[in-house]
C-alpha cells in the first residue's frame, strides 16, 4: 500500500496561469515537449470542480435541485480533499492512449484561472504554477482581433483579470509559482528564460526537445492546437496591430493600468 502511495506522490500537478491572448497557449505546448509534463489545453475540469465544490457546499437551500439537502458542506470538504485523485486517474488513462505515460507533471492550462485561486491551492496542495505576463496593450490589441470586441469592452476585460491575478497571487506558495515573461520570447536568447522554466520543475531539456521549442516557437500558438495541417508561420513584425494612437494614449494615462504596471513591476521585475 505504501508503495502505491510513494508512486502517486511522483505526480505533481501543474498549471499555467495567465491572462487570456496572453501566451499561455505557446506555453504549454513549450512544457509539453518535454517527456516529464502531460498538461491538456483548456479542459477546464479543474475549474469547473472548483465551482461546484462551492455549490454543493452552499446546498439546496441556495442551488436548488440536485445539489445536497444535508452533509453538503461534508462532501464538498471531502471532494476537494480528493478531487486531484480523481483527475490523475484520467490522466493516466489520457496519457497512455497517447503514449506519454512517463510524465510527472500533469494539469491543465486556463486563462481563467483567475476566478478559482481561493480553491486550487486546497485542491491540490503540491501544485506547481507557472503564471506568464504580456505587456497590456498588446494583450488588449490581442482580445480585440481576437474576440472581435470594441477598445472600451477589452480594456476593462484585462484590467478586471490582471487585477484578479495580482490580488489572488499571494495565495500560492511563492516556491511553487514562477514567473514568465512573454517578451522573452522574442529575444535571440529566448531559450534562456525556457530553461529557467524547465529547471524550475527540477527538468532539463534534451537537445531535440530544444530543437523542438524552436521550431515551435515558429508557428502561431493557435493554428497548431488542434493539430491544423495548415500551420501558419509566427512572424512577430505581421502581427495584426489595430491600436489606435488615441487608444495607446488612453491605456498609458489609465490608473488602473498604472498600478498593474506598478504592481507588476514592484513584485515580479517585469514591465507589462
Amino acid at each position: 500500500m505504501s508503495k502505491i502511495k510513494n508512486i502517486e506522490q511522483e505526480k505533481i500537478p501543474l498549471f499555467v496561469l495567465g491572462p487570456p491572448r496572453s501566451g499561455t497557449t505557446i506555453l504549454t505546448q513549450i512544457l509539453n515537449t518535454s517527456e516529464k509534463i502531460f498538461l491538456s489545453d483548456e479542459l477546464r475540469i479543474v475549474a469547473w470542480m472548483s465551482k461546484e465544490i462551492d455549490r454543493i457546499n452552499e446546498g439546496f437551500n441556495v442551488h436548488g435541485d440536485p445539489y445536497p439537502f444535508q452533509m453538503g458542506q461534508r462532501f464538498a470538504l471531502f471532494m476537494q480533499s480528493n478531487g486531484s485523485n480523481f483527475l490523475l486517474n484520467f490522466y493516466k488513462k489520457i496519457s497512455r492512449e497517447l503514449e506519454k505515460e512517463n510524465f510527472v507533471f500533469w494539469g491543465d492550462k486556463y486563462p481563467h484561472f483567475d476566478r478559482y485561486l481561493h480553491r486550487i491551492p486546497k485542491m491540490f496542495p503540491r501544485a506547481k504554477y507557472i503564471l506568464i505576463f504580456r505587456r497590456i496593450d498588446e494583450v488588449i490589441n490581442s482580445v480585440m482581433v481576437g474576440h472581435k470586441w470594441s477598445f472600451k469592452k477589452s480594456k476593462d476585460y484585462c484590467i478586471k483579470i490582471y487585477k484578479n491575478y495580482l490580488d489572488k497571487l499571494d495565495l500560492i506558495e511563492k516556491k511553487n509559482l514562477f514567473l514568465f515573461n512573454y517578451a522573452s520570447l522574442s529575444k535571440e536568447n529566448r531559450l534562456d528564460e525556457i530553461q529557467k522554466m524547465f529547471a524550475f520543475l527540477n527538468l532539463q531539456l534534451t537537445d531535440t526537445e530544444s530543437t523542438t521549442v524552436i521550431e515551435k516557437l515558429n508557428y502561431q500558438s493557435h493554428s497548431v492546437r488542434k493539430n491544423y495541417e495548415d500551420k501558419k508561420k509566427f512572424d512577430k513584425n505581421k502581427s495584426k496591430f489595430i491600436l489606435k494612437d488615441k487608444e495607446l494614449k488612453e491605456i498609458i494615462a489609465d490608473k488602473k493600468i498604472q498600478n498593474i504596471k506598478a504592481s507588476i513591476k514592484d513584485k515580479f521585475n517585469i514591465d507589462v
